[in-house]
């Protein structure tokens, strides 16, 4: 499990890069305004994972609706598909 970071504002403006860092090493990072959360700092790997997941998570959906309302001339067999 990740650990939850937490920096202010302040922390992101005197040191950018080295929270930046922070995200991409250990996971994603909390900026807080006055000890309210306001964004969430984390690394591109970790970004473009959780895009992949959550496009897969819809693909999933997607496949099991057309599953329940599938009829058997919906599908075309391989010979058709390929010829």
């Amino acid at each position: 499990m990740l650990s939850t970071q937490l920096k202010s504002i302040t922390d992101l403006r005197a040191n950018p890069l080295l929270i930046s860092q922070m995200a991409s090493d250990t996971g994603p990072v909390y900026i807080l305004n006055r000890n309210k959360p306001v964004s969430i700092l984390m690394g591109v790997a970790q970004y473009e994972e959780m895009l992949d997941l959550i496009q897969d998570t819809k693909d999933s959906a997607k496949i099991a609706e057309l599953k329940k309302t599938a009829k058997f001339s919906d599908f075309v067999s391989h010979d058709k598909l390929f010829s």
